[in-house]
């Protein structure tokens, strides 16, 4: 899995995708979209428990392999809260963007 294959899933099907927080009702929706070769997240739209991004942000290309780490050591029950904080104010979002793509 690399930033390219992230890439193509939303360049083909932007959509609203969820949060992954530790409690899933704590989950907001989000837009993730493509736009010139780069990632964006924006404010979800069609969910009531949406959060509001303003303006739209890219995702930094740089941060993925990082963000990718965290998010599969969180999944094996690892804390890693403060540090994904401390790599990306984006966090939340990568982590949403790495659930949705089953990894």
């Amino acid at each position: 899995m690399n930033y390219s294959d992230v890439l193509n899933r939303y360049r083909d099907d932007p959509r609203e995708i969820p949060t992954d927080p530790k409690k899933e009702e704590n989950a907001k929706w989000f837009r993730v979209y493509v736009r010139n070769d780069a990632l964006y997240i924006a404010s979800g739209r069609e969910h009531p428990n949406a959060c509001s991004v303003s303006p739209d942000r890219r995702l930094n290309p740089s941060k993925f392999d990082q963000m990718l780490d965290i998010y599969r050591r969180r999944q094996r029950g690892e804390a890693g809260f403060q540090e994904a904080r401390d790599a990306s104010m984006n966090a939340s979002y990568w982590f949403g963007i790495f659930k949705d793509m089953q990894l």
